[in-house]
């Protein structure tokens, strides 16, 4: 496939390791790594590619949790090593709503404001939001408070509404999910936590459930679903 990239700056060290820690180092300049004399004599596709593009959502999910969001220079390199499409890699990143296509904080807060947790005073609680961090996918560093938010379809909370989670990026990604949720949970959340807490929040999440009327439901390691 004629893969017509357009990123300016390629790919970080730290976005390779997250595409790597998927799919491996490249073997060879077909595959994302240094080209050699021998690969201008030799191309690789066909079915050997077409196999491995089921990977697109697991390395799209490594270099959102490693980094915070998908650069173009990293969506460039997945497209190499996947042997995708641009157009069809950024059609991926850009539908679901826990990626981000543009600069963001290694912590955002997700507030749902699907049907069941509309009739739970979700758009109450993004006005408060706003009011309380400013303007939705505000970055940090333009707004007071330093925190960024966004609204978030379903999370999958609808019996403990309203709901929202704290997606966390970097070297230990995870998801902080908290049901029922209010603006005054957000600081302490994403307050460095005390020892005895993280061995509570780092809990399997088939344990981590929490009782019914908690803030907290479950601390996830990075992965699952989109």
């Amino acid at each position: 496939m004629d893969l017509r990239l357009g990123a300016a700056t390629p790919a970080t060290d730290d976005e390779r390791a997250a595409v790597a820690s998927v799919l491996g180092p490249p073997a060879g300049g077909w595959d994302g790594g240094e080209r050699t004399a021998a690969d201008a004599h030799v191309a690789f596709g066909g079915h050997a590619a077409r196999a491995r593009r089921h990977l697109l959502l697991p390395v799209l999910h490594a270099v959102q949790e490693r980094v915070g969001w998908i650069s173009p220079g990293a969506l460039d390199h997945i497209c190499v090593r996947l042997t995708v499409a641009p157009a069809e890699a950024y059609g991926v990143a850009s539908f679901y709503a826990l990626f981000r296509t543009s600069p963001s904080s290694s912590a955002v807060v997700h507030v749902c404001d699907d049907v069941a947790c509309q009739v739970n005073g979700a758009e109450q609680i993004c006005e408060q939001m706003e009011h309380r961090f400013g303007a939705e996918g505000t970055v940090p560093g333009s707004n007071g408070p330093g925190i960024t938010w966004q609204r978030s379809p379903c999370l999958g909370q609808c019996d403990r509404g309203s709901a929202a989670m704290i997606q966390h990026a970097g070297a230990d990604p995870g998801r902080l999910v908290l049901a029922p949720f209010g603006p005054d949970q957000v600081r302490s959340a994403l307050a460095p936590a005390q020892p005895a807490t993280v061995a509570s929040l780092l809990a399997p999440a088939a344990a981590a459930g929490g009782a019914r009327g908690s803030g907290l439901a479950r601390f996830l390691p990075g992965g699952g679903g989109v």
